[in-house]
C-alpha cells in the first residue's frame, strides 16, 4: 500500500505506523512547514519514506497513492478544503481512501482567522457541507466517526473514497 499524509507535522502517524509495523509500499509526507520537513529528513533515513515542502493545493507526484491520511490540517485550508481534494484525488488511485479529521459545527458563526505569527485559517463544518465538498471533487463517503486528541476534544473524522 501506498500512503500519502497531508501535513504530517511532527510525524505522529507515521511514527504509530512503524510502530505497529504496518505494511506498507511506500509512505510520502507533504507539509508546509520548512522546519517540520527539515526534522523529519532527520529522523527516518528508509528508502519507503520521504518528505516534501509544499501547499496541497499545489503539489504534484510522481507516484500514485492508495491511502490519503490528515490529523488536524484541512480544517485550515482557505476557504475551504476543496481545493485540496481535487488536487489530491489525481495522485490517489481508483477507489483509494483518504481519512482526515475536521472540526464539527456551524461553519457560518465558526469561520475565522485567527491573528497570530502564523495567519492561521480556522473552519468549521457540518456534515452537509463535507457531503457536498465530497461529491464536488469526485469522492463518496464511507463513513463519518469521531477521533479524540485529547479526552475532551472530539473531532469529526471523516473516511471517503475516490470515486472518479
Amino acid at each position: 500500500m501506498s500512503i500519502l499524509e497531508l501535513g504530517f507535522g511532527y510525524n505522529r502517524l507515521l511514527d504509530s505506523l512503524l510502530k505497529l509495523d504496518f505494511p506498507f509500499k511506500y509512505y510520502s509526507g507533504i507539509d508546509i512547514s520548512e522546519f517540520n520537513v527539515d526534522n523529519a529528513w532527520r529522523i527516518s533515513i528508509s528508502p519507503r519514506i520521504r518528505f516534501i515542502l509544499g501547499d496541497f493545493n499545489e503539489v504534484e507526484f510522481d507516484e500514485t497513492y492508495d491511502l490519503v491520511i490528515s490529523s488536524l490540517t484541512l480544517k485550515h485550508q482557505y476557504p475551504s478544503f476543496e481545493q485540496t481534494l481535487n488536487n489530491i484525488k489525481n495522485y490517489m488511485n481508483e477507489n483509494a481512501i483518504i481519512i482526515f479529521d475536521l472540526l464539527e459545527g456551524d461553519s457560518e458563526k465558526n469561520r475565522w482567522e485567527v491573528k497570530n505569527e502564523y495567519q492561521n485559517y480556522l473552519a468549521f463544518y457540518s456534515r452537509e457541507e463535507i457531503l457536498n465538498v465530497l461529491q464536488a471533487t469526485g469522492f463518496g463517503l464511507i463513513k463519518f466517526d469521531y477521533v479524540f486528541h485529547q479526552l475532551s476534544i472530539r473531532r469529526l473524522l471523516v473516511i471517503a473514497q475516490r470515486m472518479y
